[in-house]
């Protein structure tokens, strides 16, 4: 999942300099193409190929962000791991059901 939070930079800093330049955050991701991404990446990750992405009353759910980026990493049906960043950085280390793992400015909570 390193790599995938590497990968992930250039949707971060295109959602984050939206925010700066608007005043707020693009409603969807599609919002950023073409000014800010040619297009709207996937993950690189076959079994998980797309972002969620969260704003508004959705986004303050967790822990108050104005906007959240989630890959979920389930497998099957029993399992509700997944891969978030949160631009406040502000991941509390229980939450969700799950322990926290942080991987760069991400985090990986483990259900």
């Amino acid at each position: 999942f390193h790599k995938l939070a590497e990968r992930s930079a250039p949707l971060v800093d295109a959602i984050s300099r939206f925010d700066a330049e608007r005043g707020h955050p693009p409603t969807t991701l599609q919002e950023l193409v073409p000014d800010y991404l040619p297009e709207i990446p996937k993950t690189g990750m076959k079994a998980y190929p797309d972002y969620d992405y969260l704003t508004g009353e959705a986004a303050e759910r967790y822990e108050n962000n104005r906007w959240v980026l989630i890959v979920h990493t389930t497998s099957g049906f029993i399992n509700f791991d997944m891969f978030v960043y949160f631009p406040e950085g502000n991941y509390p280390k229980h939450a969700y059901g799950s322990t926290l793992e942080r991987i760069g400015d991400w985090a990986y909570y483990h259900e």
